[in-house]
């Protein structure tokens, strides 16, 4: 009887375990099929290796910070217990600086509060704003081994003209670790052992409470790793990641020429593999279709807002555009004859800080989209050919050679 109803059982947790395997042995095939392939395959392994090359140097910094800040930590509630428990308030020089950490809590400008300590007695001289001082001599009271406060502070209603109490920022009292936007790491540490247990207790369950602990465990997992608030490291929220990208890049032609192939982005699928098509649609606005996550198609509408000829392009995408970005390119002559671009963009990645962090890791983030597609419009401007592999992917798409690269001027590329 035993047998029998434990029998039934058998072929659906094979059934459950087999579908697992399938989706490992897809992904697999996948990632196979990526880095072997026979016209990129060896440039994505390449850079597969420096990325992990690179990743492991980050590992172990962030492992020697981790490590430091738990020690530390470790010998202060240490030192905190021991002093509790023998009841001993320690130094003045001690108590002075736990008190002006206090201070830093509370006022937002603590380098106009004096602090001085005398046999365990506090005294408080300097400027203070009125909403700040209540809440400064509570803290200040509430600090070990403090046997009383002597409140010798000018307090003003406002800054007014007063030097020390310009500028500054509010501050709200102490707030448990997880609140801060920036952990320590000791609490991202904390915080990723507790999501991986709970992702690998929801892997083992089934239903929504599976899926719902596996999900939490993620979120924390990317919480710690990443040291951002949630809603930037997913993509969502007011206070999205933003991601800069800064290039500098000698080209040995004209000016005229580098400028002339810069405003003719009707042309940039020759030079960028993920942009599909631009479309001009006014004086100043186009349309562009670039490949996004996965593939997918992501189109958006970009503004030109200023244009001076061979000397400045600054763009923005409109309101509503899937991917919200700014930018703007600088030509100056070098000295040599040539071009010196100076390209920096600014973008909030569709998929958050996580899906930046991934897609960087294979190297289709837009930074190093920028640089292969750089590297190509160099080599069409200074030899006057297209290499070998731009555009690959667009097809009928690609303008002929003659039209995509401008007529080069005597005295270039020798």
């Amino acid at each position: 009887m035993r047998h029998a109803l434990t029998g039934p059982e058998q072929p659906q947790e094979r059934g459950s375990h087999g579908f697992t395997g399938t989706l490992s042995y897809l992904a697999l095939g996948a990632a196979l099929m990526y880095l072997a392939d026979p016209d990129r395959g060896r440039r994505r392994r390449a850079r597969l290796r420096d990325s992990l090359t690179h990743g492991t140097h980050v590992l172990r910094d962030a492992w020697n910070a981790t490590s430091r800040d738990v020690s530390n930590r470790a010998h202060g509630a240490l030192a905190y217990a021991k002093a509790r428990l023998t009841r001993s308030p320690g130094s003045d020089e001690a108590l002075e600086l736990r008190v002006r950490a206090r201070v830093g809590h509370v006022v937002s400008h603590p380098h106009a509060v004096k602090v001085d300590v005398s046999k365990g007695r506090v005294i408080l001289s300097g400027l203070v704003l009125g909403h700040e001082l209540d809440a400064l001599l509570a803290y200040c009271r509430k600090v070990p081994g403090v046997r009383g406060v002597a409140n010798l502070l000018t307090v003003y209603r406002q800054p007014g003209n007063v030097p020390s109490l310009q500028g500054g920022r509010p501050r709200r009292g102490r707030r448990l670790p997880l609140l801060d936007p920036n952990w320590s790491p000791t609490t991202r540490l904390a915080t990723g052992l507790a999501g991986a247990a709970l992702l690998l207790d929801g892997l083992r369950r089934s239903g929504i409470s599976g899926a719902g602990r596996a999900a939490l465990g993620l979120a924390m997992i990317a919480r710690g790793t990443a040291n951002l608030p949630l809603g930037m490291v997913l993509g969502y929220g007011r206070q999205r990641r933003i991601v800069e990208v800064h290039k500098v890049v000698d080209i040995h032609a004209t000016v005229e020429q580098v400028f002339a192939l810069w405003t003719d982005y009707e042309k940039f699928p020759c030079f960028l593999s993920t942009v599909y098509e631009v479309h001009r649609l006014a004086e100043n606005r186009s349309r562009w279709v670039v490949a996004g996550p996965a593939g997918m198609r992501v189109e958006w509408i970009s503004e030109t807002t200023a244009l001076v000829p061979n000397a400045l392009i600054e763009w923005h995408s409109v309101d509503g555009s899937r991917v919200a970005h700014q930018g703007s390119i600088r030509f100056e002559r070098n000295g040599a004859g040539g071009t010196r671009l100076t390209i920096r963009v600014r973008y909030i990645p569709p998929a958050g800080a996580l899906g930046h962090a991934i897609a960087k890791l294979f190297r289709a983030d837009a930074k190093s989209d920028l640089d292969a597609g750089l590297l190509r419009m160099k080599t069409a401007l200074e030899t006057g050919r297209l290499p070998h592999d731009a555009a690959s992917a667009q097809g009928d798409n690609v303008p002929p050679l003659a039209s995509a690269v401008p007529a080069t001027h005597s005295g270039i590329g020798m």
